[in-house]
C-alpha cells in the first residue's frame, strides 16, 4: 500500500514537472485605455475580429460585421476606412484578419469567401488570391494572417484545413506549416491566428488543441505551451488555455495570448513561463477577446469582439 501511494505521489510530481511551464508572476498587465462603440458610423465597430499595426503605429481593424477595414492612430483616433459588402475586387463578406508588409501594404483575409486581398495603405485595391479547397494555396475558412517583413512572406491560418500556408507577397504559394492532428508536436487542430517575430519564428494559436505552438521560419517545430503534454486539455490555470484565438510577440520575445474562452489575455516569457494575465471585465460573453497585437510603443492592443471595442494594455515588470 505504501509503495502504491509513493508511486502515485511520484507520478503526480513528475506529471507536474513535465506538464507545466515555469510558474510565478513577474509582472502585471494593466488597462491603459480603450476605444470603440457599437455601430456602423466612422470609428464605430461591430464584431471586429482582426488587428494589425504599421511601422508608424497606426492601427488597422478588420471591422467584420460592418464588412470594412478601418484605420486609426495609435490612440484610437479615426483616420479612414474602405470596403463594402460583396465578393468583387475590394469588397468583403467577412473580413477576419489583417496584416501589414514592410511597404505598408495591407492584406485582408475573408473567411466567407476564402481569399486574401492586398491593398495600398490608403485602401486602394491591388490584388487577390485564394479559393475554397484543400489543395496547396487553397483555403477552407481562412482565419488570421501575419507578414514576415524581413523575408517578404505572408502566413495564413487555414482553419478547416488545419494548417498554416505561406505565400509570397504577390500570392504565390510557398509551403505549409503544421499538419492536421491533435496530440503530437507540430500538429494543428483548427488554428485561428499566426504571428511572426523579429527573428522569423512563427507562433500559431492552435485553438482547439488549446495551445500555442512555435515553428522556425522553415516550418520546423520548436516548442508548444498549453495543457499537460500538449494533449489539448482546456483549463484556466497558469500555463493552460481554453480556445486561444490570438497570439502576438513583443520586441523582448514575450508572448501575448488572447485566451478567448477564458476571457483573458495571458503573457508568457520567451520560454513559455507564465508572467501575467488580465481578465476581461463587464458582461462576459464567450470567445472574447479574439485577437491581440503589440505596437512599437509597447502597448498591447486587444480586439474585444463581443463588446465592439479595442482595449489597450501595458505589461510592466514587477517593481516598475
Amino acid at each position: 500500500m505504501k509503495f502504491k501511494l509513493f508511486a502515485i505521489a511520484l507520478f503526480t510530481v513528475a506529471f507536474a514537472i513535465v506538464s507545466f511551464p515555469p510558474f510565478g508572476s513577474s509582472g502585471q498587465l494593466e488597462l491603459v485605455g480603450q476605444w470603440g462603440q457599437s455601430g456602423s458610423g466612422p470609428g464605430q465597430l461591430k464584431e471586429p475580429m482582426g488587428i494589425a499595426v504599421d511601422r508608424e503605429g497606426n492601427i488597422y481593424i478588420a471591422d467584420t460585421r460592418n464588412t470594412r477595414i478601418q484605420k486609426f492612430t495609435s490612440e484610437g483616433k479615426y483616420i479612414l476606412e474602405w470596403g463594402k459588402q460583396g465578393n468583387g475586387a475590394g469588397e468583403f463578406s467577412k473580413p477576419i484578419g489583417v496584416a501589414i508588409d514592410g511597404e505598408g501594404n495591407v492584406y485582408v483575409s475573408d473567411y466567407d469567401i476564402d481569399r486574401v486581398q492586398k491593398f495600398s495603405p490608403e485602401g486602394a485595391y491591388i490584388a487577390q488570391w485564394g479559393k475554397s479547397g484543400k489543395n496547396p494555396g487553397e483555403f477552407i475558412v481562412v482565419a488570421g494572417i501575419h507578414t514576415d517583413r524581413k523575408r517578404d512572406i505572408i502566413y495564413v491560418a487555414d482553419f478547416y484545413n488545419k494548417r498554416v500556408s505561406k505565400f509570397s507577397l504577390d500570392g504565390k504559394f510557398v509551403s505549409q506549416v503544421g499538419t492536421s492532428g491533435r496530440a503530437w508536436s507540430g500538429a494543428l487542430h483548427y488554428p485561428t491566428d499566426v504571428y511572426v517575430d523579429d527573428q522569423g519564428n512563427v507562433y500559431v494559436a492552435d485553438a482547439y488543441n488549446n495551445r500555442i505552438q512555435k515553428f522556425d521560419s522553415d516550418g520546423k517545430y520548436m516548442a508548444k505551451w498549453g495543457s499537460p503534454f500538449g494533449f489539448g486539455i482546456p483549463g484556466n490555470w497558469h500555463g493552460w488555455f481554453k480556445v486561444p484565438s490570438g497570439v502576438a510577440v513583443d520586441s523582448q520575445g514575450r508572448i501575448y495570448v488572447a485566451d478567448s474562452a477564458n476571457h483573458r489575455v495571458v503573457v508568457l516569457s520567451p520560454d513559455g513561463g507564465f508572467l501575467a494575465e488580465w481578465q476581461i471585465e463587464g458582461d462576459i460573453i464567450p470567445h472574447t477577446p479574439t485577437k491581440v497585437t503589440v505596437g512599437k510603443n509597447g502597448i498591447v492592443y486587444v480586439v474585444d469582439t463581443a463588446h465592439d471595442r479595442i482595449l489597450m494594455l501595458r505589461y510592466a515588470e514587477a517593481g516598475e
